[in-house]
């Protein structure tokens, strides 16, 4: 019984060779130029959920939270650590073996000229360009 379907299967399949050709070549030009007009998304965020369920809500209140603000801002987290000398004293071979901290022994924030400066570090900071601050009342 396989064999008789098979056998039917390919004469028809061989009558129909060159025309399934110019079809399946046809689709492919056809797709190709579909795929060439398709325009390039406006944001990478899709959603697919209906608004009125709960995940949906929670991801619209959670894009009103100032961290998730601050992480899809694309910016990068930086410290500020003061007292303390850049340096790596660990062993390179060894990835045990971390650095230690070695803190400056000439750091000393009491002095009128350091406290201006400490205290002014930030409106500095904001003042320049690669510092962006996500909404105008964070401090």
């Amino acid at each position: 019984h396989i064999r008789r379907f098979f056998l039917v299967f390919y004469k028809y399949m061989h009558m129909l060779r060159w025309p399934l050709l110019v079809a399946v070549i046809a689709v492919f030009i056809f797709t190709v130029v579909r795929a060439a007009t398709l325009s390039l998304p406006n944001s990478s965020d899709v959603r697919i959920l209906s608004p009125s369920i709960e995940y949906e809500q929670n991801f619209e209140w959670r894009l009103r939270l100032l961290y998730d603000a601050l992480t899809k801002k694309g910016g990068s987290r930086g410290y500020v650590i003061w007292g303390v000398i850049p340096s790596d004293t660990g062993n390179h071979n060894d990835p045990e073996d971390w650095t230690k901290l070695v803190l400056d022994d000439t750091f000393d924030p009491s002095s009128e000229e350091a406290q201006v400066y400490l205290r002014d570090f930030c409106t500095n900071f904001y003042a320049l360009d690669e510092a962006d601050r996500i909404e105008p009342d964070y401090i």
